[in-house]
C-alpha cells in the first residue's frame, strides 16, 4: 500500500500555459475548485525551488478523455527534460466480463474505458522512477476532447510512502450513504439526498522501528487532520487489474491521527482510518 503526501507541491510555484480558471486550484484542496485552460495540449510548469524527490504524479477530478495523454518531465531548467521523462495515457485499460479469461466472450461489458464510464474514475495515478528535481513540467494533450478544453480539480506531485510491511488482511472499505428519510411534523415524508462516500480503515502489524520513526510517524506528522492524501492499496497490481478495483483509489483526509502501540520487541502496530475527500 502507498500513501501520497503533497506538501512540497502545494508550498511550490505553478503556471500554466493557459488559464480559463486558475492553475493555483491545483493546489486547492477541495477538487470541485479546478484549473481549467483554454485548449486542449497544454502543460503545468512546476518550481519547487530547490531539488525535490518525486515518485508519482495524481490527476484528481479530470476531463481527459480515453484517447488523452499526461507526459511527465524533469530538468535542470523550466521545460527541460534531461532529468528524466515519462508518458501515460489518460486512462488505463480495463477488462471484464466477456475478455480475457472471464465471461463466455459473448458479452460487451468491459474492454477500453468508453463515454459512458468516463468521470467514474476521476483519479489517475502515475508512478515512475523517484527523481530529484527542482523543475517539473506536466503536459496534458487531448485532441478527441468534446469540451474544447482541459481541467483538473487537484495535482499531487511527490513522493510516495510504502511501509514496509503490507497491511492486514482483510481491511475495512465501506461506502457510506448520510442521506435519511424523515417525516415532518405534519406528516409529511421527506428525504434529505447527501453525497455518498467511502471510509477505509487498514491496519499495520509489527513494523520495524526505523519504519515506525522515519516513515509512518513523519508521514501521519506531515498529514495530520488538516491535509489531504491519496490511499493506493493496490500499486503494483497490473494495469488492467487495478483499473477494476479503481473505487478503492482513495483521495481522502485521516478521521483521526492514530495512536502508535509499541511492543516488547520495539515494533509497532497502527489502525489508520480515512474518509473520502470532497
Amino acid at each position: 500500500m502507498r500513501f501520497w503526501v503533497n506538501n512540497d507541491f502545494d508550498s511550490a510555484g505553478v503556471s500554466a500555459s493557459s488559464e480559463a480558471l486558475p492553475v493555483a486550484n491545483l493546489q486547492d484542496q477541495l477538487r470541485t475548485r479546478l484549473w481549467r485552460s483554454t485548449g486542449t495540449d497544454e502543460h503545468v510548469d512546476v518550481d519547487f525551488g530547490e531539488a525535490v524527490i518525486c515518485s508519482g504524479l495524481a490527476l484528481i477530478n479530470h476531463n481527459l478523455s480515453p484517447e488523452a495523454t499526461i507526459t511527465l518531465s524533469a530538468g535542470s531548467s523550466q521545460g527541460a527534460s534531461d532529468l528524466g521523462s515519462w508518458s501515460w495515457d489518460a486512462w488505463e485499460a480495463v477488462f471484464g466480463w466477456g475478455e480475457w479469461d472471464w465471461g463466455d466472450g459473448r458479452t460487451t461489458w468491459g474492454g477500453i474505458i468508453d463515454e459512458a464510464e468516463l468521470r467514474t474514475d476521476p483519479i489517475r495515478l502515475c508512478y515512475f522512477t523517484p527523481t530529484a528535481a527542482r523543475y517539473w513540467r506536466v503536459s496534458l494533450s487531448d485532441p478527441a476532447s468534446t469540451d474544447g478544453y482541459i481541467q483538473v480539480g487537484r495535482m499531487f506531485l511527490c513522493r510516495y510512502y510504502e511501509p514496509l510491511r503490507g497491511v492486514g488482511a482483510p481491511y475495512r472499505f465501506r461506502p457510506v450513504d448520510p442521506s435519511r428519510r424523515s417525516k415532518s411534523l405534519g406528516g409529511q415524508w421527506w428525504s434529505d439526498v447527501r453525497r455518498r462516500y467511502y471510509e477505509a480503515t487498514f491496519s499495520f502489524r509489527f513494523l520495524p522501528p526505523e519504519d515506525i520513526w522515519w516513515g509512518m510517524v513523519e508521514m501521519l506528522r506531515r498529514v495530520g487532520v488538516q491535509r489531504d492524501i491519496i490511499v493506493d492499496p493496490w500499486p503494483e497490481a497490473p494495469e488492467a487489474a487495478r483499473s477494476r478495483q479503481w473505487w478503492s483509489r482513495l483521495y481522502c483526509r485521516l478521521k483521526s491521527l492514530p495512536k502508535v502501540s509499541m511492543d516488547a520487541l520495539g515494533r509497532a502496530n497502527v489502525s489508520i482510518s480515512v474518509t473520502e475527500s470532497l
